[in-house]
């Protein structure tokens, strides 16, 4: 992943989810690469097991290129039907740990062949921090989280929306005993599965061995304020109101080691 910042806007996508051809709301995804000893890679589409629950297919938005060598996209957008079955999804082996990665190469490769070349941007694993690195950041971090809150995002240039914030636990701990932290962000739905990446110029601070932006995890959830009503209109009519809290629930980044480890055994690929 690029220190570009520009960069940022091109490794997560809306995912628009549909049970047949009713559409059931958004969520978001990004796109994670699986590297093989041959120099080759892999492609995933990681977001939410909830997100793509009950649904038939998704449909996300691929950048196109002339040039597969051109690490810019030249405008052009092409929508891809992804269908959700257990041939291209690979669920976290944990069934506590909200994480999914979904095989996109194939449905990309049959859907747009000779129309140009697909472009993103790749978070890979060396994009994660080292248990080193972990314990380096300070109790309070300043975050950005790319995603697309309440389906929103940039529908004329196909990008989502960045939000920034801090985080409200330290990252160098387990929240609540969990690969977990909390983050102080406006999280709304639609914003699940959104990456939540760690930025620092590095002439501030030289404390991190490798590089100044981190993958540090994938939103899954937020707490939100239920709060009881009253209108009179001859009787009362009680009902309740739904707030948010601006704290969201983010997986820990290295829970997709494990993920990778499980896409791997399951395409047979552990010595790739």
């Amino acid at each position: 992943m690029t220190a570009d910042a520009e960069a940022l806007f091109y490794c997560a996508t809306k995912i628009n989810r549909y049970n047949k051809t009713e559409q059931i709301g958004s969520g978001t995804g990004f796109y994670y690469q699986v590297d093989l000893k041959d120099n080759g890679f892999i492609p995933l589409l990681v977001t939410n097991k909830h997100v793509i629950s009950n649904c038939s297919h998704i449909v996300v938005s691929i950048h196109m290129t002339d040039d597969p060598n051109n690490h810019k996209s030249l405008g052009s957008v092409k929508n891809c039907r992804i269908p959700i079955n257990e041939n291209l999804v690979i669920n976290h082996p944990d069934p506590d740990v909200d994480l999914c990665a979904i095989f996109i190469l194939d449905e990309i490769v049959s859907q747009f062949q000779g129309e140009g070349f697909p472009y993103s941007v790749c978070i890979r694993k060396n994009d994660i921090p080292t248990e080193m690195e972990w314990r380096n950041f300070d109790a309070i971090e300043d975050v950005i989280m790319i995603g697309c809150p309440n389906g929103l995002y940039d529908s004329a240039n196909e990008i989502p929306i960045a939000r920034r914030g801090i985080t409200a636990t330290p990252l160098f701990k387990d929240y609540n005993g969990k690969k977990e932290f909390m983050v102080d962000l406006a999280c709304f739905p639609g914003s699940s599965g959104s990456p939540v990446i760690f930025r620092r110029d590095s002439s501030i601070r030289g404390s991190f061995s490798r590089q100044s932006q981190y993958l540090i995890g994938i939103l899954y959830s937020g707490p939100t304020i239920n709060r009881s009503g009253q209108i009179e209109l001859g009787k009362v009519v009680e009902f309740n109101v739904r707030d948010m809290m601006h704290l969201g629930h983010v997986i820990k980044s290295s829970e997709l080691i494990n993920l990778e480890r499980a896409f791997r055994f399951k395409f047979d690929l552990l010595n790739r």
